[in-house]
């Protein structure tokens, strides 16, 4: 079963897909990124460099693709691999290895390793969370009967709330007795006159 080969326009569409997304630093950049994004809109596209998944799929076709050139010039089938499939790889190589960690950044070139996102920040919510555990336990609930009150309010499994109690429990604690001395210290003293 042989693979489909890519001919010469595709190879040079899928590299510009691959194409790191970086500020352009000289005439021949700023002409390139133009004439492509004119090219993508004649074909009724988005410019290159918007869809990961895409990306990383355009990286395995050109990497499959070399390799089989590879083996094809090995063989002595082929005079000379592709120059345009031989130019990318050489700038994936010169960018790969001029980042910091080599090794992640071709990990994430391959799709092997993603760039960290966003982490949800849920501090409110488990502040909330852990107060209402200590509202109930202040309101003569047990332990276990807070967590699970309080578990299915919120509709978490019963050792969530438990880990969001262990970690919030001392902070909101100390807060709320820091409140309770504050009020103490408003009232009127009763002095002697």
């Amino acid at each position: 079963m042989s693979k489909r080969r890519l001919n010469t326009e595709e190879t040079a569409d899928l590299l510009a897909t691959v194409r790191w997304q970086q500020p352009a630093h000289d005439a021949d950049d700023l002409l390139w990124l133009k004439a492509r994004k004119v090219q993508k809109a004649r074909l009724g596209g988005k410019p290159s460099g918007g869809n990961e998944s895409r990306r990383i799929e355009a990286v395995n076709l050109l990497v499959s693709e070399y390799q089989l050139q590879v083996a094809e010039y090995k063989r002595k089938e082929r005079a000379e691999i592709d120059p345009l499939l031989l130019q990318g790889i050489k700038e994936w190589g010169l960018y790969i290895f001029a980042q910091e960690n080599p090794e992640i950044a071709l990990a994430r070139f391959l799709g092997k390793k993603q760039k960290p996102g966003k982490r949800a920040t849920n501090t409110e919510r488990h502040r909330d969370i852990a107060l209402a555990v200590i509202e109930e336990m202040d309101g003569g609930a047990k332990f276990e009967k807070a967590i699970e009150s309080v578990a299915t309010e919120y509709g978490l499994e019963v050792d969530t709330v438990k880990k969001i109690y262990g970690r919030w429990r001392k902070e909101l604690r100390a807060d709320r007795a820091l409140k309770f001395f504050e009020k103490k210290d408003k009232r009127p003293s009763k002095s002697p006159r």
